[in-house]
């Protein structure tokens, strides 16, 4: 009988170590899955000033390599500054920076005139600000900071399948926030000022007050 017992417990043991074993696999199995649908994105808060007065503040979520543009608006909807963001990694020194290209553009009769093209690379979590003179001697004033995040893949594609090349007009009425009627692509909102924004090509968009929009259906 001592046997019998002997045996029974360590064919139990046996078994549960088997089981134990499948399950760490059938676990690894599945973070090793979620870790390939997975990719490295940027979120980047950031505000830039002209000439010291504020053009907009915004946190984004940026796909590397597909660009971004958000579109700041007057009362009247009428379009005043445009920011083009393309986020990227820079490698230094076994050290690897986020990396976010700014092109700030200005509506001048109609027509949007760059004022400044810059890379600027940020540490991870640490704010960083720079000062930097554009056309016709126009200061251009950036501070942000960025973090690398984790972003579905399939969220990558449809970013990279977008057409933004036609910015939609805000002409829908937003009370909030949310995907405009006049693009899939795009989505904006309101700010307590009574200024407007939209944003096109990135993941997520929050500017001003006005809480977070998404591009994504």
């Amino acid at each position: 009988m001592k046997v019998f017992v002997y045996i029974f417990i360590a064919l139990s043991l046996l078994f549960s170590n088997i089981a134990l074993s499948s399950a760490a696999k059938s676990i690894d199995g599945l973070e090793i899955k979620e870790e390939l649908l997975k990719v490295k994105a940027v979120e980047y808060g950031f505000d830039i000033d002209v000439n010291g007065q504020s053009v907009g503040k915004a946190t984004t979520q940026l796909a590397v390599g597909v660009p971004a543009t958000i579109t700041f608006l007057d009362e009247n909807k009428n379009e005043t500054y445009r920011i083009r963001l393309t986020a990227a990694f820079h490698e230094k020194e076994s050290t690897t920076f986020p990396m976010v290209s700014h092109t700030v553009q200005e509506n001048a009769g109609g027509s949007w005139v760059e004022l400044l093209n810059a890379d600027v690379a940020y540490r991870n979590d640490i704010e960083g600000s720079i000062i930097l003179f554009g056309e016709n001697s126009t200061e251009v004033a950036i501070k942000g900071k960025t973090s690398t995040i984790q972003v579905d893949r399939n969220v990558i594609q449809k970013l990279t399948n977008m057409s933004c090349d036609d910015k939609p007009s805000l002409t829908d009425e937003i009370s909030d926030v949310g995907i405009l009627a006049s693009s899939g692509d795009c989505c904006g909102g309101v700010c307590s000022t009574g200024q407007y924004y939209k944003c096109c090509g990135a993941i997520t968009c929050c500017a001003c007050d006005a809480g977070c929009c998404s591009t994504m259906r």
